[in-house]
């Protein structure tokens, strides 16, 4: 009988030492796990800042491309609007260079008769 105390008594410490091993394996294992899911935290919220700045910046880029085709498109529309105001210029210029030929050869002609009359 004093064997199978003995015996126990053993079993009983050995059994109470795991117990206390596994205790302890398993608040390390706790606390591994509350840093683990605090990094996965702070993962998931630099993540989301990190998206909705991304978000912010392709908004902006949109909204700047938006202004340059705005911009662009009235550019396009002043150099037309210029190109025609040129083109009109160019006719008038043509046209005062015509008639300017006109009074000089009507000068020229009545500085003949002239000449002949004097």
């Amino acid at each position: 009988m004093e064997i199978d105390v003995s015996e126990w008594k053993e079993e009983c410490i050995r059994t109470r030492d795991n117990l206390e091993q596994t205790g302890v394996l398993l608040t390390t294992a706790h606390e591994q796990l509350a840093q683990l899911t605090d990094k996965h935290t702070q993962l998931e919220d630099t993540f989301a800042a990190k998206q909705l700045d991304w978000e912010r910046l392709q908004q902006t880029m949109t909204d700047n491309v938006r202004k340059l085709e705005l911009a662009l498109g009235e550019a396009v529309a002043r150099l037309r609007q210029l190109e025609s105001q040129n083109a009109a210029e160019r006719a008038v210029a043509d046209e005062l260079r015509a008639q300017q030929a006109v009074m000089a050869a009507k000068l020229a002609e009545y500085s003949k008769l002239s000449e002949t009359l004097f």
